[in-house]
């Protein structure tokens, strides 16, 4: 929507990052490795259906070169 037309995990100084959504059986919708873009609730150029999405962040932190994993969910809402 307009509120919110993004979805993306908020890091800073982070190396080796990878943002990833999954759909409800566990298929890989979108990947980035960029920590700039985000998720803009599309799929193959389609918008997706308003259901929950999985999501999984994975970076390395830069001060401490620490490994990071996050896992979360998303609401689409249509």
């Amino acid at each position: 929507d307009e509120i919110n037309p993004v979805f993306k995990p908020l890091v800073f100084s982070v190396e080796e990052y990878e943002f990833q959504i999954f759909d409800r059986w566990g298929e890989l919708i979108y990947e980035t490795h960029d920590t700039n873009e985000g998720w803009d609730g599309t799929y193959k150029g389609h918008r997706v259906e308003g259901e929950v999405y999985v999501w999984k962040v994975k970076y390395v932190d830069v001060p401490e070169a620490l490994d990071h994993l996050h896992i979360g969910h998303v609401t689409v809402v249509r």
